[in-house]
Order: C-alpha cells, then structure tokens, then sequence
C-alpha cells in the first residue's frame, strides 16, 4: 500500500523503536497453498513466539523477509548482513541480532499495507522451504530425526488416538485436539483460512516432515544450498551457523 512506509515510520519514531517488523497478509490460490501455509503459521507462532519479541526480558525475536525496518544506527551496530552472511534464514537472524544486542524490536499485523503469494501449487508448497528447512535444523541429523518424532507425535497421534478404545488416552487426546483446534482459531488473526484447515492439520503436519527430509537429503547430497545462483558450501554453513533457538 502506498502509504505503508510512512505509517511504519510514524510507529518506529512514536514507539521509540529500533526494528519493525510487518507480518503480511497472504494471498492464497489453492487448497494445497491453504493447508501448508495455515499448518507453518501455527507452528512458527508457536515456536518463535513473536509477540514476545517487543519484551526486553525474553529471548524470543522476530523478523520477516516480507518487511523489516531497521534503523540505520542500529544495524551498523548490530554487524550488518556481513554479520549473518552465511545464515541462510536470514531474516530470523538478523532479528536475533538485533535483540541480542538488547535494541528494541517489535512485529505489527500489517495485513491492510502488504500482503504477498509465498507460495504457489503444489511444487511452489514443496520448494517453499527447501532452502530454510535444515538449515533452521543446524544441519544436524540428530536434530531433524528428533524433530520429526515429536512433530508426528504432538500433530498427528491425537487425531488416530482420540477413537482409542481406552477412556484415559482417548481424553488426553481429545484435549489436545481442542487446544490445537483453539490455536487454529487464534490464528484467524493472521489467516482468514486458519480454521477450515484444521481438520487437514495431521496431513499438514506430515507434508512439512517430508519437505524438510527433502531439504535434508538435497543439501546432503550436494555438500551445500543453492541460493539465487550462488552455491553455499555445506562445511562452511556448519561452521558458521548456529541454530535458531
């Protein structure tokens, strides 16, 4: 929208900030697009926690390649991009830099100023984190096998479970069915199509773990990331990056 850059300004100076960060609003085409981007947005919300992010006394932090404004005294300070260059999701790390560095950052709805087509089909859903996927993983082996029992676990038991013939474990996962249908509620906030793609979460959940293993399987087989035509060398990554926590 044209008058974005002035209403962010206006925030950063009345909010005496140092980093803003819109979340935008996505322009969704097709079923597959619908599912995998309500499935990331739950799960990036709970992760990150970006909302915590304005509060100096935690450690969450925030930052979205769709819109980041940063004062120019503080991303000197911070090391800019040569800082980061060899992270991959790099608009995470420099919200994590800037945080670190105790400046004050804070992320805003900004549905009504952006928005943008993340991905596109089925194989724009497949690529769409090819590149981020391990690397947020620290390329660890160990990281990605752990991470996929808990994430086939939290996200897809509760929805076999809940018709267990035992009363206990058919509870439990009945309560864990309507916390993550709540979640899914919340995040109407930030995606009008957040709550008709709850009863396809398992199928979400299970899409995800398979691009990540094909990011892993890719950038393994490679020995690094290719990037807009720049190729990464998966040694230098390692020895470079820390993971996002």
């Amino acid at each position: 929208d044209p008058g974005t850059l002035k209403a962010a300004v206006q925030t950063v100076l009345s909010r005496s900030l140092d980093h803003l960060v819109l979340a935008p609003r996505f322009t969704i085409g097709r079923w597959i697009e619908i599912l995998f981007t309500s499935y990331f947005l739950v799960a990036f919300l709970l992760y990150y926690r970006p909302w915590a992010a304005q509060n100096p006394r935690s450690r969450a932090y925030i930052g979205i390649g769709a819109f980041n404004l940063l004062r120019r005294d503080v991303y000197e300070a911070v090391g800019t991009h040569q800082k980061i260059a060899f992270e991959i999701v790099d608009d995470m790390e420099l919200g994590k830099l800037v945080k670190r560095n105790s400046f004050r950052q804070m992320v805003m709805i900004g549905h009504e100023f952006i928005s943008v087509r993340w991905v596109q089909g089925f194989r724009g859903v497949m690529n769409g984190l090819m590149k981020n996927a391990f690397a947020g993983l620290g390329y660890s082996l160990a990281r990605l096998v752990l991470s996929t029992v808990i994430t086939l676990a939290v996200n897809m038991m509760p929805f076999i479970l809940v018709f267990s013939k035992e009363d206990l474990v058919a509870g439990v996962n009945r309560v864990s069915l309507v916390i993550i249908f709540l979640i899914y509620l919340a995040g109407i906030r930030y995606n009008s199509y957040s709550v008709v793609s709850f009863p396809m979460h398992a199928i979400s959940s299970l899409l995800v773990v398979c691009i990540v293993w094909r990011s892993a399987v890719s950038i393994l087989k490679s020995g690094g990331v290719t990037w807009r035509d720049t190729f990464y060398n998966l040694k230098a990554l390692k020895k470079r990056h820390s993971p996002l926590c």
